[in-house]
């Protein structure tokens, strides 16, 4: 993939080989080693972030997406509603008879997690970090725990600048889309929760 991608010459792309950033530092190969295939994967939502945050010094926000997000519109709307905080994440907005799943696997989903290039979000994004290569696994044995999710649920207590998303076209997703049931519809060519694009 690096040198497909590497030969296309993509204007906005840049590729980072698997080996150079595992390389980087040595816990990162140390969580490799002692989780599953899944957990790994999640280990890295916050470590790979924080690696281009730190490798790309320049960039004003470092956005985390999960692979399996589907846009019907720019992010802008986003990044606009986040304004000049330092962090914006996304609840998991469970309807009601599903709220007490957030107990153990957190209020905020990970799919979509921006981090600005402040003071503020340089340390949220590094203790997120350091707590998943500390513990990042799929058991919900361990109070205030769940993979890199539930440590989302700190943010805002631990630090400055924490927004939370109010849009609902948001981490819409199969555990919450009964919230909007007879709600989504279609304008000309946009895609509209209520009158929310």
């Amino acid at each position: 993939s690096y040198d497909i991608l590497t030969n296309l010459k993509l204007k906005y792309v840049t590729p980072i080989r698997m080996v150079d950033f595992e390389a980087s530092n040595a816990k990162i190969l140390e969580a490799k080693g002692n989780r599953n295939f899944l957990e790994y994967m999640w280990t890295l939502s916050s470590v790979f972030t924080d690696y281009v945050l730190n490798t790309f010094k320049n960039v004003e926000y470092v956005a985390y997406l999960d692979a399996d997000l589907y846009f019907y519109d720019s992010p802008k709307i986003i990044f606009d509603e986040m304004g000049d905080n330092s962090v914006l994440i996304i609840p998991h907005n469970l309807p009601p008879w599903k709220k007490e799943k957030e107990e153990t696997v957190g209020k905020y989903n990970v799919g979509m997690i921006i981090f600005k290039n402040d003071e503020n979000g340089r340390e949220c994004l590094s203790w997120w970090k350091d707590e998943c290569l500390k513990w990042c696994y799929e058991k919900t044995d361990e109070p205030g725990k769940f993979g890199d999710q539930k440590y989302i649920d700190y943010f805002e207590e631990k630090f400055k600048k924490i927004y939370v998303c109010r849009h609902k076209g948001s981490g819409l997703a199969g555990w919450n889309i009964q919230n909007f049931k007879e709600k989504i519809h279609a304008v000309n060519d946009h895609i509209m929760i209520d009158e929310e694009p």
